[in-house]
Formats: structure tokens, C-alpha cells, sequence
């Protein structure tokens, strides 16, 4: 929780507060090994954004940990 909470608070010095449509997201997911810094982060659409947290949900929900994937970006 804190670390998101820094990374949230480095990313508003950096670029200003988020108006209320738009989430963070990580480019590259952390599940999939993306970096916890603020170079990793983009802000996205709060929709948009969690169809693309629930699609990469759907191809990674059975596999085991450690499993190597592939992540597809579905429109």
C-alpha cells in the first residue's frame, strides 16, 4: 500500500492531479514483471483501464506462478 502510495504522490508532483475519469495504470502490468517506479506508470481512462485489468485477468487467472505469458492488448 505505501509503495503505491509513492508512486502515486511522485507521479502527481510530477504531472499534476488526475481529473476523476482517469485512473493509474502500470505499461507494463506488475504481474507481468513491470517496474514499480514512475516511468512504468500512465494515466488511463478508469473504464478503459479496468477492461484492461479484467482481460489480462481472464488469460493469466489459471496459470501457476513463475508461468511465462503472453499479453495480448484486446480492444
Amino acid at each position: 500500500m505505501l509503495l503505491q502510495y509513492s508512486l502515486a504522490y511522485a507521479r502527481q508532483e510530477h504531472s499534476g492531479i488526475l481529473s476523476s475519469e482517469f485512473r493509474l495504470m502500470p505499461k507494463t502490468p506488475f504481474v507481468c514483471g513491470g517496474r514499480f517506479e514512475l516511468d512504468n506508470l500512465i494515466a488511463i481512462n478508469a473504464v478503459s483501464g479496468m477492461k484492461s485489468r479484467a482481460n489480462l485477468a481472464r488469460q493469466i487467472i489459471d496459470l501457476p506462478d513463475g508461468a511465462q505469458i503472453e499479453f495480448k492488448i484486446i480492444e
